[in-house]
């Protein structure tokens, strides 16, 4: 609809090039400028949050990987506190599949990112 609106209005210049038509300067033009320029504010924003999380998904894949790389290496105290950090428990039973819970929390304690941190160069 704002782009239909767009284009009338430059209909209206394209049929008026050297004058502004009264048309040109109504309420309902200005409102629907205000309102296309929103939308475009709108826009960029939601372009910068997808440029972000993309980053962010980058980042947190190439930490998974280092962080597979070096899980061999690590103690069963050290993978334990890995395991803690990402908030993820895993329950073993002799008869039973592995249970595995948890996500990654989107927010983390510097606790939390200094372990991380320290597991990842480990």
């Amino acid at each position: 609809m704002v782009f239909d609106v767009l284009f009338e209005i430059g209909e209206v210049f394209d049929a008026h090039p050297d004058s502004m038509c009264h048309r040109c300067a109504s309420p309902e033009v200005d409102a629907c400028r205000t309102g296309a320029e929103q939308e475009l504010a709108r826009l960029a924003d939601q372009q910068h949050a997808l440029n972000h999380a993309v980053y962010e998904m980058a980042s947190l894949k190439d930490y998974c990987f280092r962080v597979q790389a070096n899980l061999q290496a690590l103690s069963m105290d050290e993978k334990r506190l890995a395991l803690e950090s990402l908030h993820i428990t895993v329950v073993w039973h002799p008869d039973k599949p592995l249970e595995i819970h948890g996500s990654i929390p989107r927010a983390c304690e510097h606790s939390t990112l200094g372990c991380a941190a320290n597991l990842a160069r480990h």
